[in-house]
Protein backbone atom coordinates (compact mmCIF):
# COMPACT_ATOMS: atom_id res chain seq x y z
CA UNK A 1 0.00 0.00 0.00
CA UNK A 2 1.42 3.35 -1.02
CA UNK A 3 1.59 6.40 1.24
CA UNK A 4 1.63 8.86 -1.61
CA UNK A 5 -1.49 10.56 -2.90
CA UNK A 6 -2.62 13.43 -5.04
CA UNK A 7 -5.66 15.69 -5.01
CA UNK A 8 -7.97 15.56 -8.00
CA UNK A 9 -10.47 18.27 -8.83
CA UNK A 10 -14.01 16.87 -8.38
CA UNK A 11 -15.93 20.10 -8.93
CA UNK A 12 -19.48 19.11 -9.91
CA UNK A 13 -21.01 20.13 -13.19
CA UNK A 14 -22.94 23.36 -12.63
CA UNK A 15 -25.39 22.50 -15.42
CA UNK A 16 -26.26 19.13 -13.85
CA UNK A 17 -26.15 20.00 -10.15
CA UNK A 18 -28.33 23.09 -10.50
CA UNK A 19 -31.10 20.90 -11.92
CA UNK A 20 -30.78 18.43 -9.04
CA UNK A 21 -30.99 21.23 -6.49
CA UNK A 22 -34.45 22.04 -7.84
CA UNK A 23 -35.84 18.78 -6.47
CA UNK A 24 -35.16 19.15 -2.75
CA UNK A 25 -38.90 18.91 -2.12
CA UNK A 26 -40.41 22.36 -1.68
CA UNK A 27 -44.06 23.00 -2.32
CA UNK A 28 -45.03 26.43 -3.63
CA UNK A 29 -46.27 27.38 -0.15
CA UNK A 30 -43.11 26.32 1.69
CA UNK A 31 -40.93 28.01 -0.93
CA UNK A 32 -42.67 31.36 -0.47
CA UNK A 33 -42.52 30.94 3.31
CA UNK A 34 -38.73 30.63 2.99
CA UNK A 35 -38.61 34.00 1.24
CA UNK A 36 -40.75 35.54 3.99
CA UNK A 37 -38.22 34.17 6.52
CA UNK A 38 -35.50 36.26 4.89
CA UNK A 39 -37.63 39.39 5.02
CA UNK A 40 -38.44 38.94 8.71
CA UNK A 41 -34.79 38.25 9.55
CA UNK A 42 -33.93 41.51 7.74
CA UNK A 43 -36.20 43.42 10.12
CA UNK A 44 -39.07 44.00 7.69
CA UNK A 45 -42.34 45.33 9.10
CA UNK A 46 -44.24 45.09 5.82
CA UNK A 47 -43.99 42.23 3.31
CA UNK A 48 -45.96 42.44 0.07
CA UNK A 49 -46.34 39.39 -2.16
CA UNK A 50 -47.59 39.72 -5.73
CA UNK A 51 -48.48 36.92 -8.12
CA UNK A 52 -49.46 38.62 -11.36
CA UNK A 53 -48.74 38.66 -15.10
CA UNK A 54 -45.83 40.56 -16.58
CA UNK A 55 -46.11 42.70 -19.72
CA UNK A 56 -45.89 39.56 -21.87
CA UNK A 57 -48.78 37.86 -19.99
CA UNK A 58 -46.39 35.47 -18.29
CA UNK A 59 -46.89 34.88 -14.55
CA UNK A 60 -44.25 36.15 -12.17
CA UNK A 61 -44.01 36.42 -8.41
CA UNK A 62 -42.39 39.13 -6.34
CA UNK A 63 -41.82 39.48 -2.61
CA UNK A 64 -41.10 43.04 -1.52
CA UNK A 65 -40.11 44.15 1.98
CA UNK A 66 -38.99 47.25 3.87
CA UNK A 67 -36.15 45.52 5.71
CA UNK A 68 -32.61 46.78 6.10
CA UNK A 69 -31.53 45.78 2.58
CA UNK A 70 -28.12 44.62 1.33
CA UNK A 71 -25.00 46.14 -0.13
CA UNK A 72 -23.55 44.71 -3.35
CA UNK A 73 -21.10 42.50 -1.43
CA UNK A 74 -23.84 41.30 0.89
CA UNK A 75 -26.12 40.51 -2.03
CA UNK A 76 -23.41 38.55 -3.84
CA UNK A 77 -22.87 36.53 -0.67
CA UNK A 78 -26.62 35.92 -0.37
CA UNK A 79 -26.77 34.73 -3.99
CA UNK A 80 -24.08 32.09 -3.40
CA UNK A 81 -25.24 28.60 -2.49
CA UNK A 82 -24.23 27.78 1.08
CA UNK A 83 -23.60 31.42 1.88
CA UNK A 84 -23.58 30.85 5.67
CA UNK A 85 -21.91 28.35 7.97
CA UNK A 86 -24.76 26.35 9.57
CA UNK A 87 -22.65 25.94 12.71
CA UNK A 88 -22.35 29.69 13.29
CA UNK A 89 -24.19 31.00 16.35
CA UNK A 90 -27.17 33.02 15.11
CA UNK A 91 -29.19 35.83 16.58
CA UNK A 92 -32.18 34.52 18.52
CA UNK A 93 -34.60 35.93 15.94
CA UNK A 94 -32.69 34.72 12.86
CA UNK A 95 -34.95 32.40 10.87
CA UNK A 96 -32.17 31.16 8.58
CA UNK A 97 -29.60 28.43 9.08
CA UNK A 98 -27.94 26.95 5.99
CA UNK A 99 -27.57 29.92 3.64
CA UNK A 100 -29.53 27.96 1.04
CA UNK A 101 -33.17 28.93 1.47
CA UNK A 102 -33.37 31.86 -0.95
CA UNK A 103 -31.80 29.86 -3.76
CA UNK A 104 -33.21 26.37 -3.19
CA UNK A 105 -36.73 27.70 -2.55
CA UNK A 106 -36.62 29.86 -5.67
CA UNK A 107 -35.01 27.27 -7.97
CA UNK A 108 -37.65 24.75 -6.90
CA UNK A 109 -40.30 26.92 -8.59
CA UNK A 110 -38.64 29.03 -11.28
CA UNK A 111 -35.67 29.19 -13.64
CA UNK A 112 -34.91 32.86 -13.20
CA UNK A 113 -34.34 34.57 -9.84
CA UNK A 114 -33.64 38.28 -9.49
CA UNK A 115 -32.92 40.06 -6.22
CA UNK A 116 -33.00 43.86 -5.99
CA UNK A 117 -31.95 45.57 -2.80
CA UNK A 118 -31.26 49.02 -1.45
CA UNK A 119 -29.17 49.88 1.58
CA UNK A 120 -28.04 53.31 2.70
CA UNK A 121 -29.58 54.83 -0.44
CA UNK A 122 -27.63 52.67 -2.89
CA UNK A 123 -29.34 50.03 -5.04
CA UNK A 124 -27.94 46.74 -6.30
CA UNK A 125 -29.37 43.81 -8.26
CA UNK A 126 -28.29 40.35 -9.42
CA UNK A 127 -29.93 37.50 -11.35
CA UNK A 128 -29.62 33.74 -11.40
CA UNK A 129 -30.74 32.41 -14.79
CA UNK A 130 -30.63 28.61 -14.83
CA UNK A 131 -30.67 28.53 -18.61
CA UNK A 132 -27.52 30.65 -18.63
CA UNK A 133 -25.88 28.38 -16.02
CA UNK A 134 -26.72 25.40 -18.21
CA UNK A 135 -25.36 27.10 -21.33
CA UNK A 136 -22.10 28.18 -19.67
CA UNK A 137 -21.90 25.16 -17.32
CA UNK A 138 -20.64 27.62 -14.76
CA UNK A 139 -21.88 29.16 -11.48
CA UNK A 140 -22.45 32.62 -12.88
CA UNK A 141 -24.89 35.33 -11.86
CA UNK A 142 -25.70 38.42 -13.86
CA UNK A 143 -25.08 41.82 -12.28
CA UNK A 144 -27.80 44.33 -13.11
CA UNK A 145 -27.74 48.10 -12.96
CA UNK A 146 -31.09 49.12 -11.48
CA UNK A 147 -32.46 52.57 -10.91
CA UNK A 148 -32.47 53.78 -7.34
CA UNK A 149 -35.17 51.86 -5.48
CA UNK A 150 -36.78 52.37 -2.11
CA UNK A 151 -35.13 50.85 0.93
CA UNK A 152 -35.55 47.13 1.38
CA UNK A 153 -35.38 44.07 -0.86
CA UNK A 154 -37.42 42.72 -3.74
CA UNK A 155 -37.24 39.08 -4.85
CA UNK A 156 -38.58 38.26 -8.32
CA UNK A 157 -39.40 34.86 -9.79
CA UNK A 158 -39.62 34.55 -13.58
CA UNK A 159 -39.85 31.50 -15.84
CA UNK A 160 -42.07 29.79 -13.26
CA UNK A 161 -42.23 26.25 -14.61
CA UNK A 162 -43.07 23.94 -11.69
CA UNK A 163 -46.65 25.14 -11.24
CA UNK A 164 -49.08 25.70 -14.08
CA UNK A 165 -50.14 29.24 -13.24
CA UNK A 166 -52.70 31.10 -15.28
CA UNK A 167 -53.57 34.33 -13.52
CA UNK A 168 -57.25 34.71 -12.54
CA UNK A 169 -58.03 31.08 -13.33
CA UNK A 170 -59.94 28.96 -10.83
CA UNK A 171 -56.88 26.75 -10.31
CA UNK A 172 -54.56 29.70 -9.61
CA UNK A 173 -57.07 31.25 -7.21
CA UNK A 174 -57.07 27.98 -5.28
CA UNK A 175 -53.28 28.10 -5.18
CA UNK A 176 -53.40 31.66 -3.85
CA UNK A 177 -55.82 30.55 -1.15
CA UNK A 178 -53.45 27.73 -0.14
CA UNK A 179 -50.59 30.24 0.11
CA UNK A 180 -52.72 32.55 2.27
CA UNK A 181 -53.69 29.76 4.63
CA UNK A 182 -50.12 28.48 4.91
CA UNK A 183 -48.56 31.86 5.65
CA UNK A 184 -51.38 32.83 8.03
CA UNK A 185 -50.58 29.75 10.11
CA UNK A 186 -46.78 29.60 9.85
CA UNK A 187 -46.31 33.29 10.72
CA UNK A 188 -49.38 33.86 12.90
CA UNK A 189 -47.32 34.97 15.90
CA UNK A 190 -45.54 37.60 13.80
CA UNK A 191 -48.80 38.82 12.26
CA UNK A 192 -50.31 39.20 15.74
CA UNK A 193 -47.12 40.64 17.22
CA UNK A 194 -47.54 38.49 20.33
CA UNK A 195 -44.95 37.01 22.66
CA UNK A 196 -41.47 38.26 21.77
CA UNK A 197 -42.30 38.43 18.07
CA UNK A 198 -42.20 41.71 16.22
CA UNK A 199 -45.42 42.58 14.41
CA UNK A 200 -45.23 42.06 10.67
CA UNK A 201 -47.82 42.92 8.03
CA UNK A 202 -47.99 40.38 5.19
CA UNK A 203 -50.18 40.92 2.14
CA UNK A 204 -50.87 38.97 -1.05
CA UNK A 205 -51.91 40.97 -4.12
CA UNK A 206 -52.81 43.85 -1.82
CA UNK A 207 -54.93 41.81 0.62
CA UNK A 208 -53.62 41.84 4.19
CA UNK A 209 -53.37 38.42 5.82
CA UNK A 210 -55.15 37.63 9.07
CA UNK A 211 -53.38 35.33 11.49
CA UNK A 212 -54.58 31.80 12.08
CA UNK A 213 -53.87 30.69 15.65
CA UNK A 214 -54.46 26.91 15.71
CA UNK A 215 -55.05 26.85 19.47
CA UNK A 216 -58.21 29.00 19.58
CA UNK A 217 -56.79 30.72 22.64
CA UNK A 218 -59.44 33.45 22.83
CA UNK A 219 -62.31 31.02 23.46
CA UNK A 220 -63.01 30.62 27.17
CA UNK A 221 -63.88 26.95 26.61
CA UNK A 222 -60.33 26.18 25.46
CA UNK A 223 -58.43 24.45 28.27
CA UNK A 224 -54.84 25.67 28.57
CA UNK A 225 -52.23 24.07 30.77
CA UNK A 226 -49.56 25.98 32.61
CA UNK A 227 -46.39 26.50 30.61
CA UNK A 228 -43.77 23.88 31.29
CA UNK A 229 -40.06 24.52 30.86
CA UNK A 230 -37.53 21.82 30.09
CA UNK A 231 -33.85 22.67 30.32
CA UNK A 232 -31.81 21.24 27.49
CA UNK A 233 -28.20 22.14 26.68
CA UNK A 234 -28.37 25.33 28.69
CA UNK A 235 -31.61 26.58 27.14
CA UNK A 236 -35.30 26.25 27.90
CA UNK A 237 -37.83 24.42 25.76
CA UNK A 238 -41.33 25.76 26.43
CA UNK A 239 -44.32 23.41 26.30
CA UNK A 240 -48.02 24.20 26.70
CA UNK A 241 -51.05 22.05 25.93
CA UNK A 242 -54.46 23.10 24.64
CA UNK A 243 -57.70 21.16 24.64
CA UNK A 244 -59.95 22.81 22.06
CA UNK A 245 -63.69 23.25 22.77
CA UNK A 246 -66.01 20.35 21.97
CA UNK A 247 -68.50 20.64 19.13
CA UNK A 248 -71.38 21.67 21.39
CA UNK A 249 -69.43 24.52 23.01
CA UNK A 250 -68.95 26.58 19.84
CA UNK A 251 -70.96 27.44 16.76
CA UNK A 252 -70.57 25.70 13.41
CA UNK A 253 -68.46 28.46 11.84
CA UNK A 254 -65.92 28.48 14.67
CA UNK A 255 -65.79 24.68 14.73
CA UNK A 256 -64.99 24.58 11.01
CA UNK A 257 -62.43 27.36 11.28
CA UNK A 258 -60.26 25.61 13.84
CA UNK A 259 -60.48 22.07 12.52
CA UNK A 260 -57.94 22.93 9.81
CA UNK A 261 -57.38 21.16 6.52
CA UNK A 262 -58.10 17.48 6.99
CA UNK A 263 -60.12 17.92 10.19
CA UNK A 264 -59.45 17.78 13.93
CA UNK A 265 -58.23 14.19 13.97
CA UNK A 266 -55.49 14.96 11.44
CA UNK A 267 -54.40 18.22 13.08
CA UNK A 268 -54.08 16.97 16.65
CA UNK A 269 -50.54 16.76 17.97
CA UNK A 270 -47.44 18.83 18.57
CA UNK A 271 -46.89 22.22 16.93
CA UNK A 272 -43.18 23.05 16.99
CA UNK A 273 -42.09 26.69 16.75
CA UNK A 274 -38.53 27.76 16.08
CA UNK A 275 -37.92 31.42 16.96
CA UNK A 276 -41.72 31.89 16.90
CA UNK A 277 -42.01 30.50 13.36
CA UNK A 278 -44.03 27.29 12.93
CA UNK A 279 -41.86 24.42 11.67
CA UNK A 280 -44.06 21.32 11.90
CA UNK A 281 -47.62 20.65 13.01
CA UNK A 282 -50.06 17.84 13.70
CA UNK A 283 -47.71 15.04 14.76
CA UNK A 284 -47.25 13.09 17.98
CA UNK A 285 -43.71 12.01 16.93
CA UNK A 286 -44.82 8.42 17.46
CA UNK A 287 -45.42 9.04 21.19
CA UNK A 288 -49.20 8.78 20.89
CA UNK A 289 -51.44 7.25 18.28
CA UNK A 290 -53.84 9.68 16.67
CA UNK A 291 -57.39 8.80 17.59
CA UNK A 292 -60.87 10.25 17.53
CA UNK A 293 -60.78 10.57 21.33
CA UNK A 294 -57.72 12.89 21.37
CA UNK A 295 -58.61 14.93 18.30
CA UNK A 296 -59.08 18.12 20.35
CA UNK A 297 -55.53 17.96 21.81
CA UNK A 298 -52.82 20.28 20.51
CA UNK A 299 -49.48 21.00 22.17
CA UNK A 300 -47.23 23.98 21.44
CA UNK A 301 -43.46 23.57 21.72
CA UNK A 302 -41.06 26.51 21.45
CA UNK A 303 -37.38 25.91 20.70
CA UNK A 304 -34.50 28.26 20.01
CA UNK A 305 -32.66 28.28 16.69
CA UNK A 306 -29.47 26.96 18.33
CA UNK A 307 -31.15 23.55 18.69
CA UNK A 308 -31.58 23.00 14.93
CA UNK A 309 -29.13 20.12 14.77
CA UNK A 310 -30.62 18.34 17.80
CA UNK A 311 -34.12 18.65 16.36
CA UNK A 312 -33.00 17.70 12.84
CA UNK A 313 -34.47 20.85 11.27
CA UNK A 314 -34.26 20.46 7.49
CA UNK A 315 -33.38 23.05 4.84
CA UNK A 316 -37.06 23.66 4.02
CA UNK A 317 -37.84 24.23 7.72
CA UNK A 318 -40.79 21.89 7.40
CA UNK A 319 -39.52 18.84 9.30
CA UNK A 320 -38.30 18.28 12.85
CA UNK A 321 -37.69 15.40 15.25
CA UNK A 322 -36.94 15.76 18.98
CA UNK A 323 -33.84 14.15 20.49
CA UNK A 324 -34.37 11.11 22.76
CA UNK A 325 -33.98 13.03 26.01
CA UNK A 326 -36.77 15.40 25.02
CA UNK A 327 -38.92 12.60 23.60
CA UNK A 328 -38.88 10.93 27.01
CA UNK A 329 -40.05 14.12 28.68
CA UNK A 330 -42.76 14.68 26.08
CA UNK A 331 -44.00 11.13 26.60
CA UNK A 332 -44.52 11.83 30.32
CA UNK A 333 -46.13 15.19 29.58
CA UNK A 334 -48.60 13.63 27.15
CA UNK A 335 -50.09 11.26 29.71
CA UNK A 336 -52.10 14.01 31.42
CA UNK A 337 -52.93 15.71 28.11
CA UNK A 338 -54.42 12.51 26.73
CA UNK A 339 -56.61 12.04 29.81
CA UNK A 340 -57.84 15.65 29.70
CA UNK A 341 -58.53 15.45 25.98
CA UNK A 342 -60.63 12.32 26.35
CA UNK A 343 -62.62 13.91 29.18
CA UNK A 344 -63.54 16.85 26.97
CA UNK A 345 -64.33 14.57 24.05
CA UNK A 346 -66.67 12.33 26.04
CA UNK A 347 -67.92 15.23 28.22
CA UNK A 348 -68.51 12.96 31.23
CA UNK A 349 -71.86 13.93 32.84
CA UNK A 350 -71.59 15.67 36.20
CA UNK A 351 -74.05 15.34 39.08
CA UNK A 352 -75.91 18.55 39.87
CA UNK A 353 -78.24 19.69 42.62
CA UNK A 354 -81.95 20.17 42.15
CA UNK A 355 -84.42 20.93 44.92
CA UNK A 356 -87.09 18.73 43.38
CA UNK A 357 -84.98 15.66 42.76
CA UNK A 358 -82.45 13.64 44.80
CA UNK A 359 -78.88 14.48 43.79
CA UNK A 360 -78.15 10.88 42.73
CA UNK A 361 -81.10 10.90 40.36
CA UNK A 362 -80.07 13.88 38.27
CA UNK A 363 -77.19 14.47 35.88
CA UNK A 364 -76.48 17.45 33.66
CA UNK A 365 -74.84 17.69 30.27
CA UNK A 366 -74.26 20.85 28.25
CA UNK A 367 -76.74 22.80 30.43
CA UNK A 368 -79.45 20.17 29.92
CA UNK A 369 -80.81 18.02 32.78
CA UNK A 370 -81.85 14.37 32.57
CA UNK A 371 -83.79 12.32 35.11
CA UNK A 372 -82.11 8.94 35.36
CA UNK A 373 -84.33 7.42 38.04
CA UNK A 374 -85.70 4.87 35.60
CA UNK A 375 -83.86 2.36 33.46
CA UNK A 376 -85.58 3.63 30.31
CA UNK A 377 -84.55 7.22 31.02
CA UNK A 378 -80.99 6.13 31.68
CA UNK A 379 -80.92 4.19 28.43
CA UNK A 380 -82.31 7.16 26.53
CA UNK A 381 -79.66 9.44 28.02
CA UNK A 382 -76.85 7.02 27.11
CA UNK A 383 -78.18 6.75 23.57
CA UNK A 384 -78.32 10.55 23.32
CA UNK A 385 -74.67 10.79 24.39
CA UNK A 386 -73.70 8.20 21.82
CA UNK A 387 -75.33 9.96 18.88
CA UNK A 388 -74.07 13.39 19.98
CA UNK A 389 -70.49 12.12 19.93
CA UNK A 390 -70.95 10.46 16.53
CA UNK A 391 -72.36 13.64 15.04
CA UNK A 392 -69.60 15.79 16.51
Amino acid sequence: MTNTSELIDATPSAALLIESIRDIGYSLETAIADLVDNSISAGAKNINIFLINDDNKNPFLSVEDDGEGMTEDELLSAMRLGSKDPNTVRKKDDLGRFGLGLKTASFSQCRKLTVESNKSGKSTSMTWDLDLVKEKNSWVVRKNYPEENKLGTRIIWEKIDRTNLEINSVYTNLILNNIREHLSLVFHRFIDGISSSKKVNISINGNLLESYNPFNENNLATIKSEKRFYTYKGGNIKIQSYILPSRLKIDHEEWRKYEGEGGYAKNQGFYVYRANRLIIKGTWFGLLKKSEFTKLCRVRIDIDNDLDTDWKIDVKKSKASPPKQIRDFLGEFMASVEIQGKKVYFRVPQKSKDDGMPIWQKVSKDSKSFDCTSSSAAAEFSLTLYFVEILS
